[in-house]
């Protein structure tokens, strides 16, 4: 929740800078498919999961935007007396992906369509089964990279299609023990509304 709390006024204080041509803000509705370590049986076994956020657009030059964002993805899947987290008390399990960063748009052409490449910081938790079989939780954070492309169906709606990619070190370690490293790339498609 301090992470959560933290960014958003970190995106705050951003926006209240910029004294660009036009600033506008918005929120978005998302689901995510996970792949790589994430997306593994064991894990979610590609189940998607569903975000919202928050964002804002600054178009600083004709065609060209950056769009500062903060999204929050929830994954959940029911688990079963054979998977890798199965507990008595454990129905489910929920991993939450929490991104802060950046995307530069340049528009493709005058029809709407236009392109995405963003970075910035994700913070990823997931839960951890100990030698006593109690359910843990381990957070880790990295850089995350995103490419994609969106489409404006109107003045204040529009739909996106993103790929992002983060890769988390030293998941697993514990006195002294190194960890592993643990990919969450996912494909995401999301509904935009900006005033």
């Amino acid at each position: 929740m301090k992470n959560l709390a933290a960014s958003i006024f970190v995106f705050a204080c951003a926006a209240s800078t910029i004294t660009a041509q036009e600033f506008r803000f918005g929120a978005q509705v998302s689901t995510a498919t996970p792949f790589g370590d994430a997306g593994e049986k064991v894990i979610l076994n590609h189940r998607p999961g569903f975000g919202l956020g928050l964002h804002g657009l600054w178009n600083f030059y004709p065609g060209h935007a950056l769009v500062p964002r903060i999204d929050v993805t929830l994954y959940q899947r029911d688990v079963d007396g054979n998977d890798f987290f199965a507990l008595p008390f454990r129905k489910s399990i929920t991993l939450k992906d929490i991104k802060v960063g950046v995307d530069y748009n340049i528009t493709i052409n005058n029809a709407g369509l236009y392109g995405i490449a963003g970075a910035g910081y994700s913070s990823f938790e997931w839960p951890i089964i100990g030698a006593t079989s109690i359910l843990a939780r381990e957070n880790k954070g990295t850089i995350y990279l995103s490419i994609g492309a969106g489409y404006n169906m109107t003045k204040h709606f529009l739909a996106e299609a993103r790929y992002t990619h983060a890769s988390y070190s030293g998941v697993g370690s514990s006195s002294g023990v190194p960890g592993k490293t643990f990919t969450a790339p996912a494909v995401v498609a999301a509904l935009l509304w900006r005033y």
